[in-house]
């Protein structure tokens, strides 16, 4: 499926987002989705300062951990 490129940050993230899911499921599971939805909740919602991040998500895959970490701390320091 085509989307459209786009410059709003949000989009871009959840595009993002979208595409390592398309190839890692492991992001698509209950549990990631939920602490994925805490963390942009506490960041970017109620704009918490914080000098760390949360790094696993409950994700099991190091590679699936370190691609989906990228384009939330870059959304989340915008």
């Amino acid at each position: 499926m085509d989307y459209k490129v786009s410059e709003n940050p949000i989009e871009v993230f959840f595009n993002e987002l979208r595409l390592l899911a398309e190839k890692y499921e492991e992001l698509t599971d209950t549990d990631v989705r939920e602490d994925l939805h805490l963390t942009l909740n506490y960041f970017f919602v109620w704009k918490k300062e914080d000098s760390s991040y949360p790094i696993s998500y409950g994700m099991f895959s190091k590679k699936v951990i370190s691609l989906s970490l990228q384009p939330l701390i870059t959304f989340l320091k915008q």
